[in-house]
């Protein structure tokens, strides 16, 4: 009888074992799913020539964050963290880029562009001097 009980019990614990792997292997198995159905479709609409034209550069910026946050929480809990923190980094990175191209080292294209801008201003104050 003890053996019988050591048997079943013995089997039991690599039953959970093994329910434990299988959960782990298909838990991968669904994040590489999603992961390849989401980056096909992004990539995919990205040759929509509307979405081209206009969405690009957001469709990447889509892409790699997805890949980042679903590539990372595969070992994290915690996704949202992971959300919050790659925000910021692109926020940090916008407002730091900006700050640079604007103040520090302003660069404009040439004389083009500051006739462009000077003319287009100076219709501006016509137009409001002429209300």
């Amino acid at each position: 009888m003890r053996f019988f009980l050591f048997t079943l019990e013995s089997l039991t614990v690599k039953s959970l074992t093994f329910r434990d792997k299988l959960y782990i292997t298909i838990r991968l198995l669904i994040y590489v799913l999603i992961l390849m159905v989401t980056g096909a479709a992004a990539t995919y609409i990205r040759f929509i020539p509307y979405i081209k034209k206009n969405y690009d550069y957001g469709v990447v910026i889509f892409l790699l964050t997805f890949n980042l946050i679903t590539v990372s929480s595969y070992r994290v809990d915690s996704v949202i963290n992971i959300a919050h923190d790659r925000f910021y980094t692109i926020a940090v990175g916008c407002g730091i880029c900006l700050f640079m191209s604007l103040l520090v080292f302003p660069i404009w294209s040439g004389e083009d562009l500051h006739k462009t801008t000077v003319g287009k201003l100076q219709g501006l104050s016509r137009s409001i001097e002429g209300m």
